[in-house]
């Protein structure tokens, strides 16, 4: 679910009516690139822990498996549309 464009995505905006205040928001989100970056950075290193964590072969002697890798499925869902959110604004390197 990549960010093709350098469009925000409109979750932003929600609650904000003035167009001026919207154009302001829009300023400081595009100035913040560098704190922006790295949260993209530490968030795909919380993606790579729920990978390392899938894969383990103590996650299948679980006999309750199922439910935690439906858990750390949503985890992912959650944590990718952090990202999604963050490639409108900054385009981090990776």
């Amino acid at each position: 679910m990549k960010n093709q464009s350098n469009k925000l995505p409109l979750v932003w905006f929600q609650g904000i009516s003035d167009p001026e205040k919207k154009l302001d928001f829009e300023n400081v989100l595009r100035n913040s690139t560098v704190a922006l970056d790295r949260l993209y950075t530490i968030v795909d290193m919380y993606l790579d822990e729920l990978d390392d964590k899938e894969m383990s072969e103590i996650h299948f002697a679980d006999p309750e498996w199922a439910v935690r890798e439906a858990c750390i499925i949503g985890q992912k869902k959650s944590l990718r549309k952090i990202q999604y959110l963050i490639e409108g604004v900054a385009r981090p390197n990776g």
